[in-house]
């Protein structure tokens, strides 16, 4: 029997101007089991954990964010193209989106437009 999957750790977005609110409801919520920020890359992004960052917020994109653009940036950057920006049914009808691998570790990001009109 193979090993129960595990989950490596779950994003959620939120406007930027909640970023801090949910952060500090979120330690006041669960920093009793452990919880606590483990760090912040980026001024809009937050890592939440205990031994290391499994829950991650991050503040939604400026409306004027290209997808495009942002995938031919991470290209000229080095980065590895894991899925080229485009509409994507199998999780619903206006879900555009980008992948990209950083070059260095493989780890995997999304750039993502939930409302496209493309």
């Amino acid at each position: 029997m193979s090993a129960p999957l595990r989950v490596d750790h779950t994003s959620i977005f939120v406007p930027e101007s909640k970023l801090d609110d949910v952060v500090k409801f979120l330690l006041a919520s669960l920093g009793h089991m452990g919880l606590k920020e483990f760090m912040r890359p980026y001024p809009r992004l937050v890592g939440l954990g205990h031994q290391t960052a499994f829950f991650w917020i991050g503040a939604l994109p400026p409306e004027d964010v290209d997808e495009k653009t942002c995938c031919l940036a991470a290209m000229e950057a080095g980065g590895i193209d894991n899925g080229k920006p485009g509409i994507r049914e199998v999780y619903h009808k206006n879900y555009y989106a980008a992948f990209v691998r950083d070059p260095f570790l493989g780890i995997g990001w999304e750039v993502v437009n939930h409302a496209s009109g493309l």
